[in-house]
């Protein structure tokens, strides 16, 4: 992967980032809709800074949608969540240490999910005007 990002121009990655604790709770927790392909969580999260409110539908065990019974991804025990946030946080050191010795890398953390869009946009926008101020310097 490191080798395609070498010949791939790139302002920056964005890395988002919160608490693995949290990232797990937040996957046990999930219900999905298959039919209609939605995804709820009937738990608000709050650990250390972050807050994430709960995103469920009026009736906790059938979609708002499509009333089909909410289900648990089979892939949504303990072990296999957090072997995918180990394989993730190995796959992805590579390129994270590439961007830090790049220097074109921001550090992003979600405080409140999806919330934090509007926020996410501002600091892309500073991180452009800084680039951009930079190199008008030169």
């Amino acid at each position: 992967m490191l080798l395609k990002l070498n010949n791939i121009p790139f302002d920056f990655i964005i890395l988002l980032q919160q608490p693995e604790d949290l990232i797990i709770k937040k996957a046990l927790s999930r219900k999905t809709c298959e039919p209609c392909n939605k995804t709820f969580n009937s738990q608000e999260f709050i650990s250390q800074d972050f807050h994430l409110k709960n995103i469920h539908p009026q009736v906790k065990s059938n979609c708002p949608i499509c009333n089909t019974l909410l289900a648990t991804r089979k892939d949504d025990s303990f072990r296999s969540v957090k072997k995918r946030f180990f394989q993730f946080s190995v796959f992805h050191e590579e390129l994270r240490n590439f961007a830090l010795y790049k220097e074109k890398i921001i550090f992003f953390d979600l405080f409140k999910g999806v919330e934090d869009l509007s926020r996410l946009v501002r600091t892309i926008d500073d991180h452009y005007d800084k680039l951009l101020g930079d190199s008008k310097s030169l």
